[in-house]
């Protein structure tokens, strides 16, 4: 099942794709939750982010390649540098990049986003395996 989250008619919800349609979802998509049988077409939706995160924690000077391209006459950092974005700089699908007007130079990156579903400390890679997927839904 794919799940989206759209905006329709001044309403932000979540439903399940289709193909061309789009069946509106009742309830947590998280929890419990029901696809009803009613339907929108996907050309009459704007798809939204999948989420809107509370936090977003990013790090920089991860991988060599960006390192020196980025460093040149300096010395890398010993550790990747940790950063925080505001959950406005998420955005959807089809939507524009807006570079603020003040920025001389704007990277892109291919990104990875881990989604923490339980407060956890000290976990084993064992008792880390299992129960932490969200079984066979995909989030778009």
């Amino acid at each position: 099942m794919k799940i989206a989250r759209y905006a329709y008619q001044g309403k932000e919800r979540y439903g399940s794709v289709e193909s061309d349609l789009l069946k509106i979802i009742e309830g947590d998509i998280f929890g419990e939750f029901e696809v009803t049988d009613k339907k929108i077409l996907l050309r009459d939706i704007r798809i939204l982010p999948s989420v809107i995160p509370s936090k977003i924690v990013a790090v920089g000077l991860n991988y060599a390649k960006h390192v020196t391209e980025l460093v040149k006459d300096r010395e890398a950092p010993k550790a990747p540098l940790l950063f925080m974005k505001p959950s406005t700089s998420v955005i959807g699908p089809e939507e524009n990049i807006i570079r603020p007007w003040k920025s001389n130079e704007v990277h892109y990156e291919g990104e990875l986003a881990v989604v923490i579903k339980k407060r956890a400390k000290k976990i084993e890679p064992e008792e880390a395996k299992g129960g932490w997927a969200m079984d066979k839904r995909e989030i778009i």
